[in-house]
């Protein structure tokens, strides 16, 4: 393969790993938001909120990074996406707004029960819209001559729902364990069953949902009913179960670091299984070759990728271990 052939393929293995990265991070980080709609307790909130204040804004860049990469990159793709997926993607914005005005407000407001509220139905607004959009880019999005020809509402379906009940107990699982890794004492030990029922529930939407593809068939299901007729996929479905069974496991047994480290290794088997599985393609039927945007503009990107995203990636990890640190120095008073 010729170096400037390869270029588009770069750059879609590049978008995975945002992918990847913007599921874990802002995944962890609006699974806690979820989480504190069902405390009631003030402390236990402020305790929350305050775990994931300081990066929330962090892993947003991830999001930004990955909608200018995705535009720049397969235009094509990127203006199908938005005119099939648009009601859901302007609910998400919507609700990562709220998060974000209700997370400035709790902060600084006498009244915070409000505030935790909006900041907790934003998180779980946000969470359900990502279900949905995946949803509707796995259903298969309707496509001719580079134009979406099927319904605004295509993606509301029972698949849909069942992808969106995935997707919110698979952040509740990383948020829940997040905390478990964070936290110290009682207040840690309070969010093991917490933990345990979501990654239950995430294996039990699993299965109902791989049962259900293989029921409705590829009429309906063209992306999912694709990967799951192949044998990788199976493979990767394994692997991923088996990732949410060690996290269990290490749940049972009061573990700190594990359930949460294999909950980001079960995830990122799914984000290559995702990827693998739609190799050639990017939303089918156009390729990733047909879909790229010209070699001059993937050359220029790749540089700018190349000096952004080594930048986003230190800066990321210096916030976390300034606050990993701080959070030592508090325990050490």
């Amino acid at each position: 393969m010729e170096p400037a052939s390869s270029l588009p393929f770069v750059m879609f293995y590049i978008l995975g790993f945002m992918i990847f990265a913007y599921l874990i991070l802002n995944g962890f980080d609006l699974g806690v938001g979820i989480l504190s709609l069902f405390v009631r307790s003030p402390e236990r909130r402020d305790i929350l909120v305050s775990t994931i204040a300081p990066v929330w804004h962090v892993n947003q860049i991830w999001l930004v990074a990955l909608g200018g990469t995705l535009y720049g990159c397969f235009p094509r793709i990127s203006a199908v996406i938005l005119s099939a997926l648009y009601i859901p993607i302007l609910i998400m914005l919507a609700g990562l707004a709220i998060r974000t005005v209700a997370a400035e407000f709790y902060a600084r407001s006498e009244n915070k029960t409000p505030w935790a509220v909006a900041f907790g139905a934003g998180s779980l607004l946000a969470a359900l819209c990502q279900g949905f959009a995946v949803a509707g880019f796995l259903s298969g999005i309707p496509i001719q001559n580079d134009h979406f020809t099927g319904s605004p509402w295509f993606w509301v379906s029972i698949l849909s729902v069942l992808v969106t009940l995935f997707v919110v107990a698979s952040y509740t699982l990383l948020g829940t364990t997040y905390l478990i890794m964070r936290k110290e004492g009682e207040i840690r030990m309070s969010f093991f069953r917490p933990a345990m029922v979501s990654a239950l529930c995430v294996v039990a939407a699993l299965f109902v949902l791989m049962f259900w593809s293989a029921r409705t068939g590829p009429e309906t299901t063209s992306i999912l009913a694709a990967m799951t007729s192949s044998r990788p996929f199976y493979v990767f479905a394994f692997l991923f179960s088996m990732g949410l069974i060690m996290a269990l496991w290490y749940l049972q047994k009061g573990c700190a670091r594990e359930p949460f480290l294999f909950g980001v290794i079960a995830f990122g088997v799914a984000c290559i299984g995702i990827v693998a599985g739609l190799h050639p393609y990017i939303l089918p039927p156009l390729t990733i070759l047909e879909a790229a945007a010209p070699v001059c503009i993937l050359r220029f990107l790749l540089i700018a990728v190349g000096v952004l995203l080594p930048v986003v990636v230190i800066y990321s990890a210096y916030r976390y271990g300034i606050i990993q640190g701080k959070g030592r120095a508090r325990q050490g008073e």
